[in-house]
Order: C-alpha cells, then structure tokens, then sequence
C-alpha cells in the first residue's frame, strides 16, 4: 500500500496530535522516525515537520500548539522545555531567489533550556545549554550558554547563574 504525502502529513499533524494519550503519541512519533529519549512529554496539537530529522533528548516537554519545522533538522537537548505556541524554523525562503528557492540549516537547542510561550526560532540558530528564551522573542543568531534573549530581534538581557541544573520539566501533574 503506497502512502502518498497528504495522508502522511494528515497522520503526523493532524491524527497523532489529537490522541489523548502522550504514551501512544510517544510510541507512533518514535516508529516514525524522530529520535527521542526516555520520558519525553509531546503535548497534543503540535505540528512536526519531517519527523525523520528530528531528536529530542530526554525528559524533554514539548507544549502544545507548537510547529516544529524539521526539514533539515532540529537537535534538542536534554531537560528542556519548549513551551506553547512556539515556532522553530529550519526551512524558509531565499527573498532574493527568482524562484523563491527554499534555504535553511538546522536548529540546535542545548540542555536545560527553556524557550517561552510564542517565541520564534530561525534557521540555523544554535541556543546553547541553560539558556532562556523569554515569550515574544524572535531568535535570528546563535545564543550563548547561560544567556537570557528577548524581544525582537532577540538580544541578551540576562543571564542564568552558572551552575549545573538538574531540573526536569516532566512531572507527575503532566497528564496530557
């Protein structure tokens, strides 16, 4: 049986993400390809481009209402949170294209991150571990450990303490 795109893409962004049980959608996202660690939480109603190209690591959350673009690639670290209504981007148009050629590169997200509700992350950015990227933000370049970025474009506006966190967003009240 030959499974054309449209019906691919109706299973991975519009069937899985309404399934109430976070332990099936864990199972059909790992048989289709996306690499993920132990105890990762994908809340309903996200939206995963190419699933093939993505890794989670563990006791990951992913929120709900959440795109993540992985054309060519999204890497996400252990412990982190990507909460809702976030967008990552590893795909966009070339606006100087005469054909409006597709470009991109992978994201890279490291540990212990946390990307706020409605942030935007563009292609190619890296974040690295402990960072924070506050709500709003639009992310167009790499962000240093430790760092806080905000706002729009997103600049530095804090920093964590360096230290070694052990947090991990997943939790018992989590029954999504």
């Amino acid at each position: 049986m030959v499974i054309t795109k449209s019906l691919y893409e109706f299973f991975v962004n519009y069937f899985l993400p309404i399934l109430p049980s976070r332990h099936i959608r864990y199972a059909f996202y790992k048989l289709l390809g996306i690499k993920m660690g132990k105890n990762c939480s994908i809340y309903n109603s996200v939206e995963i481009r190419n699933p093939r190209y993505l890794q989670i690591g563990e006791y990951c959350c992913i929120g709900k209402h959440t795109l993540l673009d992985a054309r060519t690639g999204i890497t996400i670290g252990s412990c982190t949170n990507i909460s809702s209504h976030v967008l990552i981007w590893s795909l966009h148009h070339d606006y100087n294209s005469d054909n409006f050629a597709a470009v991109g590169e992978e994201v890279k997200i490291g540990h212990h991150c946390w990307i706020c509700s409605r942030a935007i992350i563009l292609p190619g950015v890296k974040i690295g571990n402990y960072a924070v990227v506050a709500t709003g933000a639009v992310v167009t370049k790499n962000v240093p450990d430790y760092a806080v970025v905000g706002g729009v474009p997103a600049k530095i506006i804090g920093e964590r303490d360096k230290k070694e966190y052990q947090y991990k967003p997943i939790n018992k009240y989590h029954i999504i």
